[in-house]
């Protein structure tokens, strides 16, 4: 490379050496000795030269090394400096960041930065170095340099590099408040890029309601397509946003979408974390105590979960219920909104049609919920978005059709403009596709018109026959959903490309098109025959420009069907049963290309095909992997009958319970169990009865008696009675399934019932149960449970010395492996035999430590700390005072429990201290 740079020098710039002198030796206290790689010193080429090369790249974000421009004179040898100081990043060349400062310094302290910017061109496509241009000339920023995310962060990166250089620049602070602003209302943006008119009224009505003193929630509600999303996401970006260079107008929004995946609206408690996640970021004032809360909420999450154990994964309903539990979390969310700015604070909970359809209990808990919050932070204005209103206390707001005016603008947006400008042509097409229906409502449905659009477009040459035939076939056609229909079979039967035409309708039985799906699923039965990997690729770039059908996927080669066209494929396909065999074909081929791939999502649309041919259930199941569920959740209600039920059960979904009421008796149990969990999930116990009562008959191994029992003890008058007798039925059916995770199950449940109803000999005889269990698993977490259960329940000194014995034996056999992994168990042995056993205590603290605690726990604890130091006066030098974290007292607690030994006396307070902190047994 060397020798490819020699040349001769090359002419010098209006700055000439005796700059260079005087200048030589700035940049801070940065010497030439700090400044150069030993690669260029080794050189020993003239650093004048150098410099001129490297300050015209230190002035652009990137450089080509074969067309830059130095800034002063030299000779293309010295050009090889830059290059070993730079790296190359795809065909540009980047100067490292110690060089650059360097030679902006240089350029700065003789006033050239300017001048030395504007020897080389900008790359307009490269936003990181318009911003460093825009600062080194001293261009203000526009409004809407402060809402695009990546402009933001490019000029973090140019101020970064030019601070100390150049003054003023903007403030990095405020920089990066602006930001997260434009982070959060980026996807707001996208959705409002296209075209948006004809909903003037209904931003007044949503601003007039968000202005207004509180009331009950919103109930945005219309068909699909009608643009409910779009106008929610036009009113975030005018409410938030007031001025983006003025942080202090800037309103917090809550938005929750629930046609997110991650979002589960059976999960109340991850609802509210995901409101306290958004608001965090937005409000400075409650944003640690918004962290601190989700993090206190997922702590407990994880002590739930593994207080039961830690050899045995646990998913049985009473855990589920543990976890979900609302009242702390309701208790912290609502105290921290009370301490959100006097101003009104829009929540959307949007797409709540996924929630309709996959979980309808869901709804009634959601708007109680939201009720809830709006009592204790008046300030919040909800608004919900779904297909169809619900009946709960909210004020309903139909989005009707767009008025005829906008219809014609959308047209004339969407149409070419030889098209678009034919005004009489357009106002026609709006006319016919806007019309009111025979119900007197208006029509214009945006993705209708857009459809209709997308018709005549591809067949503009007939326009006129066009209009006159979409006027014969949509006139007395009531609903959107018939019309798109139409639209949309129209649209499939004027693709120009006849191969294309081919793949396209039949092709969209595929969730996801590759071009090797193209070539290995859908040639074949599409009557294109074997075609190779060429031809495949072709097609599949073919069939991404028919953009009113499909769009890019996450994944840039992969193609989906545009999800507002979901529902029309869904019905079209079945409706047409001409092409039955076709579609059996293209599922067949699917399974086979799916089967050996290694990943989830190969693993979950081999499931979707095999589950779309009808298979039988078993075999399904064998293919089933756990972590498929969220990519098969939204394709419940896409299926047969029969995989519907089946699916439904697997991801979570509410199928069809007429048909259930007839399904083979396993299929029906697995449904009314998931069901009915969800059903407790919300407190709904009389309704989740009420589910298990539509069919009388139950399996030998049933696991419907476990789910009975605790919905009778969670009645608001509990069954005590019935919910034993479920339990007693439950502890049955386990032991027929042979089933030990069951029967465990079942063994707790018994107790806990009987707990309640005070029967002590009761509990006894179902501890000694759930102890034989634990010996005949050879598993000495279950009996080390069943042990400490008994201490929890009993106080009868025979009986305690009983199961004390027994759990100080099981428990000296445990490795600290195991000790650690089940803390919140090891807790609970220490607090009920601790005190008589200090050695054991301290192995406790010393393994697994007290766990996290609030202020009240740690106080408590820091008075056993000072109590210890009236007996060991040596441990007083490691108690920290009472002010300090929770922590830290806890730190010196584990610190002191592993170091010193203990004396009886503070061993029983230490017991007693963990007995008020730990959670025994559900």
């Amino acid at each position: 490379m060397y020798r490819e740079l020699r040349a001769q020098p090359q002419a010098a710039g209006p700055n000439d050496g005796e700059d260079d002198a005087i200048v030589r030796g700035i940049a801070s206290s940065i010497g030439p000795e700090d400044v150069w790689s030993d690669e260029v010193e080794d050189l020993d080429l003239d650093k004048h030269e150098c410099w001129a090369w490297v300050e015209a790249a230190a002035v652009h974000a990137s450089f080509d090394p074969e067309k830059i421009v130095p800034f002063g004179e030299t000779r293309q040898d010295a050009r090889v400096a830059l290059l070993l100081e730079s790296r190359q990043v795809s065909d540009r060349w980047v100067l490292n960041d110690r060089l650059r400062k360097a030679a902006l310094t240089r350029l700065a302290s003789r006033g050239s930065l300017a001048e030395a910017h504007d020897k080389n061109p900008v790359d307009p496509t490269d936003r990181l170095d318009v911003a460093l241009g825009s600062l080194i000339h001293q261009v203000p920023l526009k409004a809407d340099d402060l809402r695009d995310p990546d402009t933001l962060r490019a000029l973090l990166t140019a101020i970064g590099w030019l601070d100390g250089v150049v003054t003023p620049v903007p403030d990095p602070g405020q920089l990066r408040a602006s930001l997260g602003r434009a982070i959060l209302l980026a996807p707001f943006q996208h959705l409002t890029r296209g075209f948006f008119a004809g909903r003037e009224q209904e931003l007044a009505d949503l601003t007039a309601y968000c202005e207004a003193v509180p009331g009950s929630p919103l109930f945005i509600h219309g068909p699909g397509g009608m643009g409910k999303s779009a106008l929610l996401a036009r009113f975030v970006l005018q409410n938030a946003e007031r001025d983006p260079a003025n942080p202090d107008v800037w309103r917090p929004f809550i938005y929750i979408d629930f046609d997110r995946p991650e979002l589960d609206a059976t999960n109340l408690a991850g609802v509210l974390l995901a409101i306290v996640r958004q608001l965090g970021p937005q409000v400075p004032s409650i944003a640690k105590a918004a962290q601190a809360l989700v993090d206190g909420q997922v702590q407990r999450e994880r002590v739930t979960t593994r207080r039961r154990g830690a050899r045995r994964k646990r998913g049985n309903i009473a855990v589920q219920l543990a976890c979900g539990q609302l009242a702390t979390i309701l208790d912290d969310v609502t105290t921290l909104l009370e301490e959100l700015p006097d101003i009104p604070i829009v929540m959307i909970l949007d797409t709540l049609e996924e929630v309709q359809f996959s979980n309808p209990d869901a709804i009634a808990p959601l708007i109680s919920l939201v009720g809830q919050l709006q009592a204790h932070a008046p300030q919040l204005r909800p608004i919900f978005a779904g297909r169809v209103v619900v009946d709960d206390d909210v004020t309903p707001m139909e989005l009707g059709g767009l008025p005829l005016p906008a219809c014609v603008a959308l047209l004339q947006n969407e149409l070419p403009a030889e098209l678009a400008t034919n005004t009489q042509l357009v106002a026609r097409l709006a006319e016919i596709v806007a019309t009111r229906d025979k119900n007197e409502k208006l029509r214009g449905n945006p993705l209708s018109l857009r459809l209709a659009a997308e018709a005549l477009r591809r067949e503009a040459a007939a326009a006129d026959r066009v209009i006159e035939e979409l006027d014969a076939d949509m006139r007395g056609r009531v609903g959107d959903a018939i019309v798109q229909g139409r639209l949309y079979e129209r649209i499939l039967g004027h693709i120009h490309d006849k191969r294309v035409a081919a793949l396209a309708h039949p092709g969209l039985a595929l969730r996801v098109i590759t071009w090797e799906l193209i070539r290995d699923v859908l040639a074949v039965p599409c009557g294109l025959g074997t075609i190779d990997e060429a031809a495949a690729r072709e097609l599949f770039d073919a069939l991404a420009k028919e953009v009113a059908l499909v769009r890019q996927g996450a994944d840039p080669a992969q193609l989906e069907l545009r999800p507002e066209l979901r529902r029309i494929v869904r019905e079209d396909m079945a409706r047409d049963t001409k092409q039955a065999d076709q579609r059996k074909q293209i599922h067949e081929a699917a399974v086979a290309y799916y089967e050996p791939g290694p990943q989830l999502a190969d693993r979950a649309e081999e499931i979707y095909h095999r589950l779309a041919l009808g298979e039988d259930p078993a075999m399904v199941d064998k293919r089933w992997l756990t972590g498929v569920e969220p990519f098969l959740r939204d394709a419940v209600g896409e299926l047969p009958p029969g995989s519907n039920a089946y699916l439904a059960n697997r991801v979570g979904g509410v199928a069809d319970e007429k048909q259930l009421t007839t399904a083979p008796p396993l299929e029906w149990e697995e449904y009314a169990r998931k069901r009915a969990a969800d059903l407790l999930k919300f407190g709904q116990a009389q309704k989740a009865l009420d589910l298990l009562a539509m069919r009388s008959e139950r399996l030998p191994t049933s696991k419907l008696h476990y789910v009975e029992s605790i919905a009778r003890r969670m009645l608001p008058v509990p069954d005590f009675s019935g919910a034993e007798s479920a339990a007693e039925a439950a502890v049955d059916a386990a032991r027929a399934s042979s089933n030990a995770d069951d029967l465990r199950d079942a063994l707790e449940e018994l107790i806990h019932v009987r707990r309640l109803r005070n029967d002590t000999a009761g509990v006894l005889r179902a501890l000694a149960e759930l102890g034989n269990l634990g010996d005949a698993l050879g598993d000495d977490l279950v009996l080390l449970e069943a042990n400490v259960q008994g201490l929890e329940a009993v106080a009868g000194p025979d009986d305690r010395e009983q199961f004390t014995q027994s759990a100080v034996r099981v428990f000296s056999r445990l490795p600290d492996e195991l000790v650690a992994k089940a803390p919140e168990l090891s807790r609970r042995v220490a607090a009920q035999v601790g005190g008589s056993e200090p050695a054991m205590l301290q192995r406790v603290l010393r393994v697994v430590g007290t766990g996290s605690l609030d202020r009240a726990a740690a106080s408590g604890l820091h008075e056993v700390l000072e109590e210890w130091q009236h007996i060991d006066p040596q441990v007083s030098a490691f108690i920290p005072d009472v002010s300090k974290s929770p922590r830290e007292i806890a730190s010196a607690a584990r610190y002191l429990a592993s170091t010193r030994e203990m004396d009886s006396q503070t061993a029983e307070r230490f017991a007693g201290w963990l007995g008020s902190v730990v959670s025994p047994s559900a």
